[in-house]
This record gives C-alpha cells, structure tokens and sequence, in this order.
C-alpha cells in the first residue's frame, strides 16, 4: 500500500494508509483498545485534537475515536483504528516522549483539521490520514421531520440502508462521492452522506458477498435506480480508486437483471 503524506489537507484524499493505520473490522480480546472523544470546542492551531503518552509494547494499539461536532450533541463515532505505533514512530507521525528520549513512550495525537478530516501527527508535522472526517454513524434525520402531528398514509416500502464496517470504508475510499456522478452531500452540521450498495444484492435469490468488490459508493438517486434496477452498470462508469477495484462479474450480474426488466 501506499503511504498519503499530507502537507496542506485535502478532504479528497483516499484512506490508503494501511501499513501504518487501518479500518479495524474487529479487535482481539487480548488487544490495548483506547477510547478518545475530539470536540470541537477543544481547539489548538490547526484544529480540535487529543493526545495522550503511550507505550510502543501497545502496538498494535487499537484507537476507537469519536467526534462531538457540538458541547450539546451526542459523541459520533468515526471509527475503531489499528495504529502501529512503530511504524508511525519510524515514519515522523508520532516523537518520544519526553521528545528527545529513545524509550518507549510515545506521544500519540490526533488532530481533526480544518478540512473535516482526522490525522495523526505532530504538533508541527506532516499529518497521516486516519479518516475523512465527516462521518456519520446512521442515517440523519431531516430537516422536515419535527414532533408537530401530520396526515399520514401507510405504505411498504422494502429498502435496506445497511451501515457495516466495509460499506464504511467504501466510503472512505471515496471520500463520499458517488462513483457515478460523482455527487457528494455535505449536511449543515459538517458532515458528509453517501450510501453503500451492493452490486450484486444479499440474501435470497440473489446471494450476493459483502465484500469489498461487490460494493459502490452512491448518492441517495442513483442507489434508488440500483435498487430498483432501472439503469445499467459498466465498469467504466464507475470511479475507481486502486484499493476499491470493482468485480466486472458483480457488474454483469446487475445488468442480467436489468435486461430482464
């Protein structure tokens, strides 16, 4: 994989930094497993950040981070991170600490910047990606939706919005723009939104795998027409980043069906 150094951040850049620090899909039950909470009225030159010592027998350290966009606002979690503190040590991302000493206490800090984004990095360093920063645990609300009483009309409507740790990091990869048109939403508080879907459908009678190359980033309108199979697919109209590459057999799948519309 390669390493993304970042001198001037960019809310674009891809989370590609997987031998330093990765999506964690679980953690080992024997695993040091940190919880930090960055807010935003915590504030240093280059944004909200938290740091704290720790110790390289840490490693691999797994980091559970969450955001409070507000005082007022529930924490958002961004994600559980496997740092390894060696590498970043070795690559400028993380000093001794006190700075100068060889022991093996570290200072780890990571800092939200003005970008949105989550970087681990030195007070006056260059920063390594740890997360596009904008994301949210579930679907927001509306704005619409308030406690005033309206008309109601039952329907049934069979949509799944499913929220697992690889549709995550498909977004991730993709900075949230939908690998169609690629259209991103930015909500009022800050955040970003886009939705994950699978090429070939889940479960029954489809059987489709979650895995990484059956699922694209999309924006709400194109994951509706998918879902509901009025448009076609090509591995050309779909945006490609080198550690996302869609299977041409998941494409093939969803135009079989398409064709017998």
């Amino acid at each position: 994989m390669t390493r993304v150094e970042v001198d001037i951040p960019s809310d674009d850049l891809p989370l590609n930094n997987y031998h330093l620090c990765e999506i964690a899909q679980e953690v080992p039950r024997d695993a040091t497993r940190r919880r930090w909470t960055l807010r935003a009225d915590y504030r240093c030159p280059g944004g909200s950040h938290h740091h704290a010592p720790v110790n390289l027998s840490e490693s691999p350290l797994y980091l559970d981070l969450s955001w409070h966009q507000t005082t007022d606002d529930p924490a958002l979690p961004v994600g559980v991170f496997r740092l390894d503190l060696n590498g970043l040590l070795r690559d400028g991302y993380i000093r001794h600490d006190p700075e100068g000493s060889n022991g093996t206490n570290v200072r780890l800090r990571v800092f939200r910047d003005d970008d949105g984004n989550f970087y681990v990095k030195t007070n006056q360093g260059t920063g390594l990606l740890l997360a596009n920063g904008n994301i949210a645990p579930a679907t927001p609300l509306a704005a619409d939706i308030t406690n005033a009483p309206a008309n109601r009309v039952e329907t049934t409507t069979y949509r799944i919005l499913r929220d697992t740790e690889l549709a995550r990091k498909v977004k991730l990869l993709h900075g949230y723009r939908c690998q169609i048109c690629g259209y991103r939403i930015k909500l009022p508080s800050g955040l970003q939104y886009a939705e994950a879907h699978h090429i070939q459908p889940l479960g029954e009678p489809h059987n489709g795998p979650d895995v990484l190359s059956n699922i694209i980033c999309v924006c709400p309108n194109h994951h509706a027409e998918l879902d509901y199979c009025t448009v076609a697919l090509t591995i050309s109209s779909l945006t490609q980043v080198a550690d996302h590459p869609n299977d041409r057999k998941y494409v093939d799948y969803h135009n079989q069906i398409f064709s017998q519309k």
